[in-house]
């Protein structure tokens, strides 16, 4: 869990007004090995500025532990550095300490569950300038370090004309309040809690939105796209799309001749990412003049309706703990093969839907792991090896998964001995494989001198997937 991290509308989080009716860039979103972070610009009191709050993410596993006395503690620092061509605007230093109780602290490493420390800092930046943004994280007791650098540009959201801060994705919000997650992933937020106590809300998108007509009902239509490498697939059907209305508030009369707006308006949309199976997706929110304007299916048509729209890219990571390397169902399902039964294939080869696929494979690990705290640890076996053997074992014709060392390899792990023979005069190229502990070799040649090594003999009995040896 994170450190209780709450961001409160037009209370704790003082957001940035503007002009941009429609957003062209979706918000800059971050992620690092050692620790995520994205940012999120919103409407700022102060003329002239856009505040950008940075949100920063440190899991626990990243930082050092040390016991003392009745706890553990680690600490760690941030180093912020703002500078634009010419100089440096801003440097920041802050240090944090982490605690954890003694049962907190056995309970995490037993469990491997991870947990993060999460911390906001604000900025106040001029818009439409170009910065260069640098963050380091520093553990005080292991001394490592782990920095990054970007270029960004704060938004302009001066003006009249209505307009939308950055999205932001919420784990749970708990009235006016949300708690962020930070980063692009929301593998963390799609798992289903197995906890009898209710959650105080799902999760869910926030924003403030700006210059709205007042008393006015608008529809809202929020749409999740699979975003093919580094694009957003345009042509592509929503996968997920939800409808709603937002509600403006009444606003006394003014003598300015301009028509009155309402300048600030929470927006919160409760969304559940659960169906999401492994991969990159866009996220698009559009704020539409009345609620017969939801009936639009068309995003061109939606962006020329709409008031005021934003996106942002999110990454599912991990769903149902498979990992991000399934993300193609097809070759996910041809994957299994390699450690299914007939039984087992017959159920997987059925499917024909992409509903109906993800959940065949889902069912597959459920029905082979029983022990449901246990299924996680089987399939990261499976696909770091699918993950291991393509990079070790691919010839220039296949993916090292469909070759015969990568299928032995996957069924049954790292052999205990390899007795390999790249160069034999007079021979082609071997290698035998040795696990003792299965009593079991199996001999690969290299028939055709091209890195093809060929098994020669039978290979492992369809269903044997050794994960724990």
């Amino acid at each position: 869990m994170f450190r209780t991290l709450i961001v409160c509308s037009l209370l704790c989080v003082t957001l940035v007004s503007g002009a941009v009716a429609q957003r062209r860039n979706p918000p800059p979103i971050y992620a690092e090995s050692r620790f995520t972070f994205d940012l999120f610009s919103a409407k700022s009191q102060v003329p002239d500025s856009t505040r950008t709050d940075l949100y920063i993410a440190v899991p626990y596993s990243s930082l050092q532990f040390e016991y003392a006395v009745d706890k553990y503690v680690a600490t760690y620092s941030v180093s912020l550095q703002v500078s634009d061509n010419t100089r440096l605007l801003i440097d920041r230093y802050e240090m944090f300490t982490v605690l954890e109780t003694i049962d907190e602290h056995k309970g995490r490493m037993k469990s491997h569950v991870e947990r993060a420390d999460a911390e906001q800092l604000s900025l106040m930046l001029s818009p439409n300038l170009k910065y260069n943004i640098r963050i380091s994280i520093r553990d005080f007791d292991s001394h490592i370090e782990a920095d990054t650098s970007f270029d960004f540009v704060a938004k302009d959201f001066h003006g009249q004309n209505a307009s939308m801060s950055d999205l932001m994705v919420y784990r749970s919000r708990h009235g006016m309040r949300v708690v962020p997650s930070i980063g692009p992933d929301v593998s963390p937020i799609t798992q289903v809690s197995t906890s009898p106590a209710p959650t105080p809300s799902q999760s869910g998108l926030f924003a403030e939105l700006y210059n709205l007509p007042p008393d006015s009902t608008l529809g809202v239509v929020t749409e999740i796209f699979h975003r093919a490498g580094k694009g957003a697939s345009e042509d592509d059907q929503a996968i997920e799309r939800t409808t709603s209305t937002i509600h403006t508030q009444r606003i006394s009369e003014t003598t300015h001749t301009a028509p009155p707006s309402v300048p600030e308006t929470p927006f919160f949309e409760a969304i559940s990412f659960d169906e999401l199976w492994t991969g990159r997706y866009v996220l698009k929110t559009y704020i539409l003049p009345s609620m017969i304007d939801t009936s639009l299916s068309d995003p061109d048509k939606l962006e020329k309706h709409a008031l005021t729209w934003g996106f942002r890219k999110i990454v599912v990571s991990s769903a149902h703990g498979i990992p991000i390397t399934a993300a193609d169902l097809d070759q996910a399902i041809d994957q299994l093969r390699l450690i299914s039964t007939g039984e087992e294939w017959d159920s997987l080869n059925r499917p024909t839907t992409m509903k109906e696929k993800r959940q065949a494979i889902v069912d597959f690990w459920g029905y082979r792991i029983r022990d449901r705290q246990m299924i996680n640890r089987p399939m990261q076996v499976f696909y770091s090896r699918i993950e291991y053997a393509n990079a070790r074992y691919g010839t220039g014709f296949q993916p090292g998964w469909k070759t015969d060392r990568g299928r032995v390899y996957i069924a049954l792990g790292d052999p205990d001995f390899i007795d390999s023979h790249p160069y034999e005069t007079m021979q082609k190229p071997y290698e035998i494989w040795e696990y003792s502990t299965l009593h079991v070799k199996y001999y690969f040649v290299d028939q055709y001198m091209l890195g093809d090594f060929r098994l020669t003999g039978v290979p492992p009995a369809p269903g044997t997937f050794v994960w724990d040896r």
